[in-house]
């Protein structure tokens, strides 16, 4: 579950706004016991089943599904997904039938066949009725082409490979300007974090592993916009 949920510097950045807010104890003591009574209410033996029932519970809700109240404000929602009898019927199948997306990839197929063609980023230029096949030998040459051509166009012309959102959000000389402006020169923010660790990750970031504390960083963000709009 822990594995599954934290996200890569996560951890790091909540130990230090728990030390700094004087909270008692300690954040992963806290954060593993808060898991635990959690799990402990869902009463499925299979292992994959319950962790995939906690994530449909406590997870997505948070991740997945917060800007559904967005939408609700103009028209009736409705999310079979969580319904209680659709949730009994996952029990029910077998986990390969669960694994790897099976479903959801039969669906598109069965449904949208045109859809399915388009090539998958992932396993580019496999698509949903081929894409098993991206790791046979014979695709080895494609792949170290993909790749020669991705190591050429970064480090001889700059233009980087973009595949993740805070990439698209933190990156470049505007998004630095707008990042810098809201993470430094909040007010409101500025009272309920201390500057030096505002400081300490936006250094990590740019100076050290932008992957792993890109995560970090979009919390900081996230919560300078909160305290901008709430206190």
């Amino acid at each position: 579950i822990l594995k599954k949920i934290l996200k890569r510097g996560g951890v790091e950045l909540a130990t230090d706004l728990w030390k700094i807010w004087e909270l008692e104890g300690n954040f992963k003591s806290y954060f593993r016991e808060r898991i635990s009574v959690l799990l402990d209410k869902i009463n499925i033996e299979n292992a994959n089943t319950r962790i995939r029932a906690f994530k449909s519970i406590y997870w997505a809700p948070r991740w997945t599904s917060a800007n559904m109240v967005v939408f609700s404000n103009y028209r009736p929602l409705a999310l079979p997904y969580y319904d209680d009898e659709l949730c009994k019927f996952i029990c029910t199948i077998p986990e390969h039938l669960l694994s790897g997306r099976k479903i959801q990839i039969n669906y598109i197929k069965m449904k949208n066949p045109l859809l399915a063609k388009i090539p998958w980023q992932t396993y580019e230029p496999c698509n949903l009725y081929n894409f098993e096949n991206f790791r046979r030998k014979n695709m080895l040459p494609l792949r170290a082409l993909k790749k020669g051509k991705r190591i050429i166009n970064e480090n001889i012309f700059g233009n980087k490979y973009t595949t993740r959102n805070w990439e698209i959000q933190f990156l470049g000389k505007e998004n630095d300007k707008n990042l810098q402006k809201y993470l430094f020169e909040n007010n409101s923010f500025l009272e309920l974090i201390s500057p030096k660790i505002i400081e300490e990750f936006y250094y990590k970031f740019k100076k050290e592993d932008s992957v792993t504390y890109s995560h970090p960083l979009n919390m900081l963000l996230t919560l300078s916009m909160f305290s901008k709009n709430n206190l």
